[in-house]
Formats: structure tokens, sequence, C-alpha cells
């Protein structure tokens, strides 16, 4: 890994990677290991967030910084990525690049008064050619949710909107999960995520980041890899917190990860 990315997986290791038995993904997986960039929950920390995303996009992204209209994150952790990003960019950079990220609930009130408005700052250009942003790609579902709202927000202002590529922290190299039924309609949040769990089967579905760019059109890019965070931390021996304590990835917790990855991540 390079210098830049060394730096984020110690800055994951802080916090916001960390280990604990009895976890879920939100697609019912049990997983050894989580991803919470709400972790990175004070000033400094945002801040250190922002530059290394912000570095990625003008140093060593495929697209051009100056073929960014705009920035999208995804509430809850994409909105705090994407204003820290946008922060940097014009302090450090002098890019001042408009951002937004979505509301769980669509604003029927106030300026959105008799229509459904989906984002927050209203900020986007027209046209606008966005980069989307996120904390990490497991099985894809944020994304294609972001993705449903930008365009069904486009639609609502006659906006020509278009998501030109993904900037993810951690890609986890997950294949989507696989069901033993349908997954039921109607259900509450927290209903399906335990229906999900109940149903989950321990088989491998497609390449989640694969399966995302051949569906979108759009290229998927990552900091690092789950794989590459957790072998660094394991090789350079730099504690993490696991089941509530800062300790060493020891043989069993690096066996357990790496067992969960044989029998859901990519080959």
């Amino acid at each position: 890994m390079n210098q830049l990315q060394e730096r984020f997986v110690e800055a994951l290791a802080s916090g916001p990677l960390f280990f604990q038995d009895g976890l879920y993904l939100k697609d019912g997986r049990p997983v050894p290991c989580f991803n919470n960039f709400g972790k990175f929950g004070t000033g400094r920390k945002a801040r250190l967030l922002g530059q290394i995303f912000a570095d990625i996009l003008v140093n060593h992204s495929p697209i051009p910084i100056s073929n960014v209209d705009a920035l999208f994150g995804p509430s809850y952790k994409g909105s705090l990525v994407v204003g820290a990003t946008a922060y940097t960019l014009d302090e450090r950079y002098g890019m001042e690049i408009p951002f937004d990220y979505d509301r769980k609930e669509v604003k029927v009130h106030g300026d959105a008064s008799g229509q459904e408005a989906r984002l927050v700052t209203n900020s986007f250009p027209n046209p606008a050619r966005i980069t989307f942003i996120d904390d990490v790609m497991v099985s894809g579902g944020t994304k294609y949710d972001g993705l449903d709202k930008i365009n069904a927000e486009a639609e609502r202002i006659d906006a020509q909107w278009s998501v030109k590529s993904l900037l993810v922290g951690v890609d986890w190299q997950f294949t989507t999960p696989v069901y033993d039924h349908d997954v039921p309609s109607g259900l509450s949040d927290q209903e399906l995520t335990l229906w999900k769990r109940k149903h989950v089967l321990e088989e491998k579905g497609e390449p989640a980041t694969t399966s995302f760019s051949e569906r979108t059109g759009i290229p998927v890019n990552s900091i690092v890899t789950l794989r590459e965070a957790v072998d660094y931390l394991h090789q350079k021996r730099i504690s993490v917190l696991i089941n509530g304590e800062r300790k060493l990835i020891d043989t069993q917790v690096k066996d357990n990860f790496d067992q969960c990855m044989e029998m859901y991540g990519i080959n």
C-alpha cells in the first residue's frame, strides 16, 4: 500500500474498524468485524477523513477532478464523508464543489410544500456530473437507493444529472447475499433485517462491486479493500478494538476473518 492508504488504514484502526462477536450486516450475513465511519466523530477526525478522500479525488482518481461538478454522499455515514471532502477540496485545493446528501424521508413542507424533495442542500448545478462518495461497499444496497433518489430528484426538477463514478473508503470485496426465499415486501426496516438473518444462506452471489458497475455503468474505486486493511494491521501489529478492548489482531481473530472472506468474499 502507498502512504496515503496506510494513513487511512491507521485512521480506521483508531475506532471506525473494529471486531466484535455477534455482528451482522444489514443484508443478514454474520461478520467478525465492521466499519462505522460515525467514529470519525470529532472535528479533527472528520478533517483527516476529508483530507484523505480529497487527496484521492485530486491525485489518484481515474475521473479528473475538473470533470466533477458535484459530490453526493448517502445518509447517514456518506453525508459525513462528502461534507468533509468538499470542505477539504475548498480549503486545500481552492475548489468549491457543491455537495448533497439524501433524506431518509421525503420533505413535503417549507420550500418543498406540495412536492417531495429527496435531497438536503439542493446545491447541484444543472447539468451536473456527479461523483458518488461513501464509506464502504458491501452488497451495494445503499448505492442503488442513492442512485434512485438522485434520479427521482432530477426528474422532479427537470435536471440533467449523471453519476460518473463511485468512490468508497473500503471495498469489502463481498459477493451479494443469497436467501432461501424471495425477500418479502411491506416489512419495516427492523422486520426486514431480522428476516434476512433467518433466511440468508452460506452461499455466494455475484461479486457486488462488479455487479454494480455492470448494472449501472458506473465505475467503482476504493481507497483500500477490507483484506488489505486487516492484513496491514495484522502484519504491522497495530491494535484495534476487539470486543471493546484495544488488542492486536491475533491468530484466532485473523483466522475468523479469513474464514468469513472465504465464505462471502470474491475469489
